[in-house]
């Protein structure tokens, strides 16, 4: 233990602590408990940090695409162009250059459009970074490499955001990082969705979700169309009790899904309006352009959440709440 110590309230309640490290403070990881029993064994609350010692960076790093390729085409490799250099300018001739590539699907790929969701969310994608480049730089502090995309994002038929991590390591190892991000576009256009509804809340149950969709290229320019296939799914959940050991019950669930509705779709140079009918629930909107085959899909919730207070850690089926309907009743009279 490297310090205990009481705290004293201080204006309207509030609570602070300061603790200068000194320069002998062993690095690593360090943890902060705070306690309204000092005598008791389990935290009240508490949060991890970290104490290294800081060494200013002396390399920097630029990570870039070429001009011709702002998006990356199906088939396509990402070209990535890497070039480093000593803070003093010279060039980082020589030092060893590592990346990490990592996938997810764009939600949001087109700047322009805020609010509007594209590509498949449903879609899995591997979730850890792979080692894609381990190699010199050039004379010239330097790098011109195609780094081909994993099987899994050519056929994920959505847009896939690609994330390299590059490292250029100074002399004694230690790496000056930098990241960049493209976007694979699978199709020449693709469409997008846009709550009219707080996404935060959720649609009201028992009313109309309604919502605004788009078609564009991946400039954000309207491509026109007609036929789009949008359907509400909707989802049905069946629950689970089940009780262990070490860790008391707990509740999982399967889906089953629905389709409630299907209606087609015109959109123009401006966004198509739509709507469905939804009571209480998890929805998903699906949109199938017949000239792509691709799907969009939105997921959304209608009516009230689950975080209530009767969830969580107090959620088990031999446990019941109860409340009063009011604060007090007042006595009969007669």
């Amino acid at each position: 233990m490297f310090r205990e110590t009481r705290l004293e309230a201080g204006a309207q309640g509030y609570y602070a602590f300061e603790q200068a490290i000194p320069g002998d403070a062993p690095t690593g990881h360090w943890q902060v408990e705070f306690r309204t029993d000092p005598a008791g064994k389990d935290a009240v609350q508490g949060m991890y940090l970290r104490i290294e010692e800081f060494l200013p960076e002396r390399l920097k790093l630029d990570l870039t695409t070429p001009k011709d390729q702002p998006t990356i085409r199906p088939g396509q490799p990402l070209k990535l162009q890497a070039e480093a250099a000593y803070l003093y300018g010279a060039p980082a001739a020589g030092n060893r250059f590592t990346a990490r590539m990592a996938l997810a699907v764009a939600r949001q790929p087109v700047e322009g459009l805020p609010g509007y969701a594209f590509g498949d969310p449903t879609v899995e994608l591997p979730g850890e970074p792979r080692d894609v480049l381990d190699q010199a730089l050039d004379p010239q502090g330097r790098i011109e490499t195609a780094l081909p995309l994993p099987e899994e994002a050519a056929k994920a038929a959505t847009p896939v955001q690609v994330t390299v991590a590059g490292s250029v390591h100074e002399s004694g190892g230690r790496p000056v990082n930098r990241s960049l991000q493209r976007v694979l576009w699978p199709a020449p256009a693709l469409v997008g969705v846009r709550p009219l509804f707080d996404e935060a809340d959720g649609a009201d149950a028992n009313a109309n979700a309604r919502f605004e969709l788009v078609r564009v290229d991946a400039q954000g320019k309207p491509q026109p169309a007609k036929g789009l296939k949008v359907t509400l799914v909707r989802e049905l959940r069946d629950y689970h009790w089940r009780y262990e050991d070490d860790g008391g019950w707990d509740y999982d669930f399967t889906r089953r899904f629905e389709n409630v509705q299907t209606r087609t779709v015109d959109v123009a140079a401006t966004a198509a309006r739509f709507d469905f009918p939804v009571e209480w629930g998890e929805y998903r909107v699906d949109v199938l352009d017949p000239a792509t085959g691709l799907t969009m899909r939105y997921p959304f919730r209608a009516g009230w959440s689950w975080g209530d207070d009767n969830r969580g850690p107090d959620a088990r089926p031999d446990k019941v709440k109860l409340a009063w309907t009011a604060p007090a009743t007042a006595p009969a009279t007669r």
